[in-house]
């Protein structure tokens, strides 16, 4: 009965040590995003003595310009709503400064496991949509932009799937809303 089991048990470790490794693997905390710590407004408002024709005209020349489908157009309530389209993302340095100051927006950085450490990366792909709202008072124009709803591209190490998960903490850079600015004035 000893040899069996001498046996039995030799063949077991073989199974054993990776099924541990397995369950275990589970338990192993993966560590947080690091949040972005910039100042960045959530909405970027503006001010134009124009009418609010010719803002209206202007920030429909800008979708046109930058080839932004338009997926809720309403004059009336002076909305404009891009349909969610790809964009760079950026992260920040140590220092605050983003990695490309060209980017759209920036997203917390993430753990690089293989590296062990988080690595400030530039040129991110994303989705977004952005909003626009136009509003007449009796003073002014004012001007309304954010982005929202934006997703990151994720490939599923399990299945080598590419999917789009929602990122938490993103803030824009003021890129996209700068270019409407001047184009009212």
């Amino acid at each position: 009965m000893q040899p069996f089991l001498f046996i039995f048990t030799k063949k077991m470790k073989y199974y054993l040590i990776p099924l541990c490794v397995f369950l275990f693997s589970g338990c192993i905390a993966t560590k947080p995003d690091l949040p972005v710590r910039g100042i960045y407004p959530a909405v970027y408002t503006y001010k134009s003595s124009k009418s609010f024709e010719d803002v209206w005209s202007n920030v429909i020349d800008v979708f046109a310009q930058k080839g932004l489908p338009i997926k809720i157009i309403d004059k009336s309530s002076g909305l404009i709503v891009s349909e969610s389209i790809l964009m760079s993302a950026t992260n920040e340095l140590k220092t605050l400064k983003l990695k490309d100051s060209t980017d759209y927006v920036v997203i917390p950085k993430k753990y690089n496991a293989s590296q062990n450490k988080y690595s400030a990366l530039a040129n991110i792909p994303v989705r977004g949509e952005w909003n626009v709202r136009i509003k007449k008072t009796d003073s002014c124009t004012l001007i309304n932009v954010n982005i929202v709803n934006i997703e990151e591209r994720y490939t599923n190490p399990q299945n080598g799937v590419v999917q789009w998960e929602n990122v938490a903490g993103f803030k824009s850079t003021g890129i996209f809303e700068t270019t409407i600015a001047d184009l009212i004035k």
